[in-house]
């Protein structure tokens, strides 16, 4: 059977890297300046703390506004709301490396690292069936809703404070801003799920392919540690099983010091 094209996701993809594309002939310093910090947020505190270890894994649960702002980084990274997010990365984690896993490593690099969102998933009724209890959040609700509003809202609003107050080119600095940035922060989830099945150490034995690798942990934060965090999916500490630093955990320590956050430990949590 061919996998029949997402023509939505491939014209988004293709767009996106079009737009990027035209970054380097319209320099902007404060559009490059606001492109590595709006990395960083949607990135790091977004899709790296938020969607994957908040979310989908529930490693710790944010108090008060905290869990808002991390879901409003999550939201601009334009990879989709909290709930589908966590809804692909747990049958990821059932079923890693086989046919039933979404960007499986067996179909190729290319396949997992981009090739599985240009073609439709025959899998929703499995998807949707491992997030019941995300279904149920409002927080999470108003988000996967309204993820897309949040986009269109937040770059107007960039968009009208730096015609109003910067001297600077608008074009120049919004698309440093806003495609630049968010495909690199797309490319930097990906190869988790690409180089991260491919090349580096395997310390633990699992039934799939997750390798650690040393690049990778370091531009990802802790998210290279990626056999370590198959083996113990449930640990929020991603490299305490072979003593490695995991600068993601060590955030997550100074907010629960903080009284920001609640790190959870717990082994029947959501794969």
């Amino acid at each position: 059977m061919v996998p029949r094209l997402n023509w939505r996701n491939t014209v988004i993809i293709i767009g996106m890297h079009v737009l990027a594309c035209f970054a380097p002939f319209y320099i902007s310093g404060p559009g490059i300046l606001a492109m590595i910090i709006l990395h960083y947020l949607t990135f790091h505190l977004g899709l790296i703390l938020c969607y994957h270890r908040m979310v989908s894994h529930q490693m710790f649960v944010a108090k008060g506004p905290l869990k808002h702002l991390l879901l409003l980084c999550a939201s601009l990274s334009l990879e989709g709301g909290p709930i589908n997010w966590a809804r692909t990365h747990r049958i990821h984690h059932r079923f890693a490396d086989t046919q039933l896993d979404p960007h499986s490593s067996l179909r190729g690099l290319f396949w997992s690292h981009i090739g599985w969102l240009l073609f439709y998933d025959s899998r929703e009724e499995e998807k949707y069936s491992v997030t019941r209890e995300l279904d149920r959040d409002p927080s999470l609700k108003f988000y996967e809703r309204n993820f897309v509003l949040i986009n269109i809202l937040f770059l107007c609003v960039v968009a009208a404070i730096v015609k109003l107050t910067l001297n600077v080119d608008p074009f120049a600095f919004l698309i440093w801003a806003f495609p630049l940035r968010i495909v690199t922060v797309w490319h930097s989830s990906w190869l988790v799920n690409s180089l991260g099945h491919a090349i580096g150490e395997r310390p633990h034995e699992v039934k799939n392919r997750s390798a650690n690798n040393v690049l990778l942990k370091t531009f990802t934060l802790g998210e290279g540690l990626h056999n370590n965090h198959h083996a113990e999916p449930w640990n929020p500490n991603f490299g305490e099983s072979t003593r490695e630093f995991d600068l993601s955990y060590r955030f997550l320590v100074a907010w629960e010091a903080l009284r920001l956050v609640e790190v959870k430990r717990r082994r029947d949590m959501p794969v």
